[in-house]
């Protein structure tokens, strides 16, 4: 049950029998085999108070945790704030598993994370997910300040990968009611393409922490790398719309949500710029 949750109860039914059988399975002969097993609803419940030590949680307004699910898309970066760190809003709380945060207080050297689960509807699997990530520790010193930049890395890129996939739909149709089919695939790339970099962005991070140095010109940099990546899938996706008044004015929107945002910058930590500068 640490690995796996178990929805459905599922009960063998061992008989003995008056001579030794051979197992149509395993092959071996047994005076007790099973026939026949029953199955029970009303498996294991995951929601609190008691918490799974291998898997992260969210605690909604009312302070009812429940555990973290896969979902379409994988699993990625995206997610680090709730599996590597806590995520605090509003509406809920995502703090990571027990075993993270006992290893990120006890240990010295880097970790490799190893995330994996099911993406289930409702009894079904619709699909298996896993991946790996570098756990990157620090010292309690600069841990704030280094989570607090690492919040900004990931804020950052949600909100562009936001206003590329809506400045795209904007470029391909008249209007965005008249979008059909799925478009997170957008999103996906997005996310894809810029994985590497953010994690080259935390080491960066935590080197110019230790060494007291400035960090804008690291967050500078990861800044820079979103807009790059944001106008790449923009260009190679919007040429197949028909309307080129209409992409020129999506791709000056994007310019204006990712290029020279005013808030996006702040959420960095960088200077605000002005279109001319």
């Amino acid at each position: 049950q640490l690995f796996w949750s178990m929805p459905r109860r599922i009960r063998l039914l061992v008989s003995k029998e008056d001579r030794k059988i051979t197992c149509n399975l395993c092959g071996m002969t047994t005076e007790h085999i099973v026939r026949h097993y029953i199955t029970k609803n009303l498996g294991v419940n995951y929601t609190g108070p008691w918490a799974h030590p291998l898997s992260p949680y969210f605690i909604n307004k009312d302070g009812i945790s429940s555990a973290i699910h896969p979902q379409p898309g994988g699993i990625g970066y995206r997610h680090w704030l709730g599996i590597v760190q806590t995520k605090q809003d509003n509406k809920e709380k995502r703090q990571p598993a027990r075993v993270i945060e006992h290893f990120v207080r006890t240990k010295q050297k880097d970790l490799r994370l190893w995330a994996f689960g099911y993406d289930m509807d409702n009894m079904k699997a619709r699909c298996w997910y896993d991946s790996t990530m570098p756990l990157i520790l620090t010292d309690d010193t600069i841990r704030e300040a280094y989570e607090s930049h690492t919040s900004a890395l990931v804020n950052s890129a949600r909100q562009v990968s936001d206003e590329t996939q809506k400045q795209i739909k904007k470029a391909l149709f008249n209007r965005l009611a008249d979008v059909k089919g799925d478009t997170s695939f957008i999103k996906s790339r997005f996310w894809q393409e810029t994985e590497a970099d953010f994690f080259e962005c935390l080491y960066k991070l935590r080197a110019a922490l230790e060494k007291g140095n400035d960090v804008v010109p690291v967050l500078d940099d990861w800044h820079k790398r979103l807009v790059k990546v944001s106008e790449n899938i923009f260009n190679d996706i919007s040429q197949t719309g028909a309307d080129p008044k209409r992409i020129a004015l999506a791709w000056r929107d994007l310019q204006e949500g990712i290029r020279y945002s005013k808030n996006l910058r702040k959420q960095l930590g960088l200077p605000v710029k002005t279109r001319a500068a």
